[in-house]
């Protein structure tokens, strides 16, 4: 055992560092390393108030925040209001619908008779199709990350859209395979702090150096 340890702190450190300290060059594959590197990682400050432990899409949280700066789904940011979707809310206990009959998707969705009935069960509803992607609301609560354009997270598929059909399961709704190993704690009262760690991102770096793109996040 004393020799193993060694070993692996080998394995795993001395690519890391080697990628850290690769800065110089501009190849393609070095900054796919980089980014995977980041994607392990989750630090951010926000606003808002509750706590929130997930591991996967298992969580317990009753929580209201957005976070405004930091280090989330493999993106740095200083400015979390300039962020295209950014806000995370959940209840311990469901709240009723309020379904916006003014807004014309939920209305289409009415005339129509066409549409997921969970377009229509959410806190406000199925309100509005952005640029990216489609909203979603559940009586539990949801939460967005999509830093838009001016970022990779669309094109690299770690943009996060899920909602919570009952106290303590998100159901995910983009595709974000490195969601489903996420682990991150989130706390506060006015200022929030959310820290993450993901063992799958950690893989994905590892099989990286052998060019082997298991959450197929590579440019």
């Amino acid at each position: 055992m004393k020799t193993l340890i060694p070993r692996i702190a080998f394995v795993v450190v001395i690519p890391i560092c080697s990628l850290l300290l690769s800065g110089c060059t501009s190849s393609q594959y070095a900054k796919n390393r980089r980014q995977d590197l980041a994607d392990v990682f989750t630090i951010a400050l926000g606003a808002g108030t509750g706590i929130q432990a997930r591991v996967g899409p298992v969580q317990l949280a009753a929580i209201n925040q957005a976070d405004i700066v930091g280090l989330k789904a493999g993106c740095g940011f200083v400015d979390g209001e300039n962020l295209h979707e950014n806000e995370q809310t959940y209840h311990v206990f469901p709240r009723s619908a309020k379904i916006n009959l003014g807004d014309e998707a939920v209305t289409e969705v009415f005339r129509t008779g066409k549409g997921n009935a969970m377009d229509l069960r959410g806190e406000e509803s199925l309100l509005h199709m952005p640029m990216y992607q489609r909203r979603w609301y559940s009586a539990f609560g949801h939460e967005l990350f999509d830093p838009g354009p001016s970022y990779s997270a669309e094109n690299r598929r770690k943009t996060i859209a899920a909602r919570s059909p009952f106290f303590g399961y998100t159901k995910l709704i983009t595709e974000n395979p490195a969601y489903y190993t996420q682990m991150e704690l989130a706390v506060g009262v006015g200022l929030t702090l959310r820290l993450g760690f993901n063992p799958g991102e950690l893989l994905d770096l590892l099989l990286g150096f052998a060019s082997l793109d298991l959450y197929g996040d590579d440019l």
